[in-house]
């Protein structure tokens, strides 16, 4: 018989396995623009690696790590909302609908650290570490140093696509926010 903490991690990679094969199907052919759907999608994304990043600092990743986190949290958003402009593309339907597609590399960095971080840790911690509540009992002194280093790491990298992300999705705002005020003027499609 299956634990519930298997049935729960078959469900989590489900789930968030639907959740990016549609954003980057929507990211390739383009998709709807609107304020709620982004926001949500962003507080879905933090959501995710804020656990495993939180999670790292109770299985021994030293706390001064938060510092480097947010660091390279803070370069990447601004980066990414800077380099956005050139990867969107926006465009208008006759019924005045504002659609967008581009930022494909953003999603794929951000999916496959998260991806990384979810085997290390499935693979290194074990199933425990995904009971959805944060536990002290899956220490890393006995692990490898390498084990650890590659936690660090991942989670920069995880944390550097999260800033991606919000990057991206502040620029897909700004500039939404412009073509429906008429102040950007965008191709229209049908």
């Amino acid at each position: 018989m299956s634990s519930p903490t298997s049935i729960s991690i078959v469900v989590a990679i489900i789930i968030a396995s639907i959740i990016a094969l549609s954003k980057l199907r929507k990211t390739l052919r383009g998709w709807k623009v609107k304020r709620k759907p982004i926001f949500g999608i962003t507080l879905l994304y933090l959501g995710i690696a804020c656990f495993f990043a939180v999670s790292s600092f109770f299985i021994g990743i030293p706390f001064l790590y938060i510092i480097v986190y947010v660091a390279v949290f803070i370069v990447s958003q601004f980066v990414s909302y800077h380099y956005a402009d050139r990867s969107l593309s926006f465009w208008k339907t006759p019924d005045g609908t504002i659609y967008s597609k581009g930022g494909l590399l953003i999603h794929v960095v951000y999916i496959v650290s998260v991806v990384l971080r979810f085997i290390i840790s499935l693979a290194y911690i074990g199933s425990q570490s995904f009971q959805y509540r944060i536990q002290a009992s899956a220490q890393l002194d006995s692990r490898s140093e390498v084990v650890t280093l590659a936690i660090i790491l991942v989670d920069i990298f995880m944390i550097f696509g999260l800033g991606l992300l919000v990057g991206l999705n502040r620029r897909l705002l700004k500039r939404y926010r412009l073509i429906s005020q008429g102040k950007e003027i965008v191709e229209e499609k049908k």
